[in-house]
């Protein structure tokens, strides 16, 4: 019977973990380069079963008391590509990430949004600088090409290249949400630059997120919280029925 509430329990947990994912890729459904999140689950407190049969034990096999959250994982597939034909404006397709410098650190984002501050310097919505081959990028008043390589034009002149980045193979841990629609790489080998991802001017990258799909999976979540509260309020019955009724029997 404790089980019971074990399950339930263990359900409405995962439930919330969800519930809290599945709002904030909502939240930036419209958020330029967003990447959604998603739960993967494992079972909660497995253990094995026996059976005792001709005065010796066999195996039945496993029994587990619900789901638990097994982990956050980062989608980072590409989202749609939406034209703006503003020419600050660049997004990338293929793998491939923005350089941003954060003070002494460095970030890497999707989100090509960008402008130009009042020293001239191309900029991030917030204000952070943007990175080319030969530190942040400044720009003369007036027009420029950005070619597919990433590399800038002014005036018929070559003023840098964009600073794109690829996360290494096999460290996909080493990649984190740094907040507002960022990523800081906390691995060991070092980012390697993205020689084959092509730049976009004049449009931005959109959210990975699936709005039909995350919708429906809240509704789901929604679901399984409430489940969890009517097993855990059937077992409490069952037990309120056990303790102070099973005395009063014969």
């Amino acid at each position: 019977m404790n089980r019971g509430i074990y399950i339930g329990g263990a359900a409405m947990n995962v439930a919330q973990t969800r519930a809290r994912v599945l709002a904030n890729n909502l939240a930036n459904v419209g958020t330029p380069g967003f990447k959604e999140d998603r739960v993967s689950f494992t079972t909660y407190l497995e253990h094995a079963v026996n059976a005792r049969q001709s005065g010796r034990y066999h195996p039945v096999g496993p029994m587990d008391y619900g789901v638990a959250v097994n982990g956050i994982t980062t989608n980072l597939a590409g989202g749609p590509l939406k034209y703006t034909g503003n020419k600050y404006d660049l997004a990338l397709q293929g793998e491939g990430y923005f350089t941003v410098q954060a003070g002494e650190d460095t970030l890497y984002t999707r989100d090509g949004s960008f402008h130009v501050d009042a020293s001239g310097s191309l900029v991030t919505a917030d204000g952070r600088l943007v990175l080319g081959q030969n530190g942040p990028i400044t720009l003369a008043p007036g027009d420029f090409e950005v070619r597919p390589d990433g590399t800038i034009l002014q005036n018929g002149a070559e003023v840098d290249r964009l600073r794109i980045m690829r996360l290494p193979a096999g460290e996909p841990e080493a990649w984190q949400k740094n907040g507002e629609n960022y990523f800081d790489y906390q691995g060991n080998t070092g980012m390697e630059e993205a020689t084959s991802c092509q730049v976009q001017q004049g449009a931005l990258e959109g959210s990975n997120t699936d709005l039909a799909a995350a919708m429906l999976e809240m509704q789901t979540v929604v679901r399984t919280y409430q489940a969890g509260q009517k097993i855990i309020s059937a077992h409490d019955q069952l037990l309120n029925k056990l303790i102070n009724q099973a005395g009063k029997v014969g």
